[in-house]
Formats: C-alpha cells, structure tokens, sequence
C-alpha cells in the first residue's frame, strides 16, 4: 500500500504544483521591510557617549555617585540619559510608528526604574543603617544593573526597527494568503 500511495501523493504534488512566474512582478500587498535600526544605533551611540563616562566612573569607584554630581561627567549623563530616553523613540515617530514611539520610550524609563527599584531593595533591608560600605556597594550594584537594562532595552529597539513587521501576500493561484512576521 505504501509502494503505491508514495508515487501517487508526489504526483498529485507535481501535477497540482504552479509554474515559475519569475517575470511575474510580486502583488501589491507584498512589501518590503527597511530596517531603520542603524538610526537608533547612530543615535544611543552618541547617547553612550554622553552618558557612559559617569556611568563608568559611578559603577567602578566607590561612592562617586554621592559625592560627584556636578561637572561636565554629570552634564553629560543628564544629557545622554535625556536623548536615549526621549529623543531616540522619537525616530520611530519619524518613521510614522506612534505605538513604537510610546513603548520604546516607556521600556526605556520604566524598566531601568524598575531594575533601580528592585535592586534598591537589597540596600533597604539587606544593610545597617550604620554602614555606609554596604550602602554604596549597593548603589554601584543598582548602577551596573540599570545602566545594563538600558543597553539592552536599546539593543532590542534596534533590532526590531523595521517599517513593516507582519505582511500578508497571496498566494501563487489565488489558494489562499501566508502570513509572515518580520524582523
């Protein structure tokens, strides 16, 4: 029966399947995708730039955030901070994706707010009030985590940053339509 049912279903497939139409110019609901997320990059690029000085020092010298808040090195993090939050989205918005606008900027307020907050905790009941080592250990720990979270929320911005993500096209014959998900 096996013998019999393979030669049969390869050849419904061959007699069933469509031609090439390579000449054939693609339907018009087949778009491509451009990927804008070298903007973005371009963008925190110059956004690390500012704000990675006084991160590294605030992550490798003990208590710098606490004594050191003035200068060009915290210029440069409120600055840098500000484009990477709040002026990087704004590309989405550029290239006509309000909805990307508002979640890139939200994932990039919210969720190092959030790491701070977690990690912060550690400080809250993990230390004496009487020890200002453990504090600042703490606080340079709460640093490297949100600083990290930053980096990564921006990554996968990046990376996801196309014009189009979900296309619809026809198939060949009019059978029916596929779906695909971009990245």
């Amino acid at each position: 029966m096996i013998r019999v049912a393979l030669p049969l279903t390869l050849a419904a497939c061959l007699v069933d399947a469509p031609s090439a139409r390579a000449d054939e110019a693609p339907p018009d609901s087949v778009r491509e995708t451009t990927w804008y997320g070298w903007q973005l990059l371009a963008a925190d690029g110059a956004a690390l730039a500012l704000w990675g000085p006084y991160a590294f020092r605030a992550v490798t010298e003990s208590g710098y955030a606490a004594r050191h808040f003035d200068g060009v090195l915290a210029v440069g993090l409120v600055s840098g901070l500000a484009i990477s939050a709040v002026g990087t989205p704004f590309i989405h918005a550029y290239h006509h994706h309000p909805g990307r606008t508002v979640g890139s900027m939200a994932a990039r307020i919210l969720l190092p707010a959030l790491v701070i907050g977690i990690t912060g905790l550690n400080g809250l009941f993990g230390c004496e009030d009487s020890d200002p080592k453990c504090h600042e250990d703490n606080a340079m720990n709460s640093s490297r985590w949100s600083f990290g979270t930053l980096l990564a929320v921006e990554a996968i911005d990046a990376l996801t940053a196309n014009d189009e993500r979900f296309v619809v096209a026809p198939l060949p014959g009019r059978r029916g339509i596929a779906l695909g998900w971009r990245f």
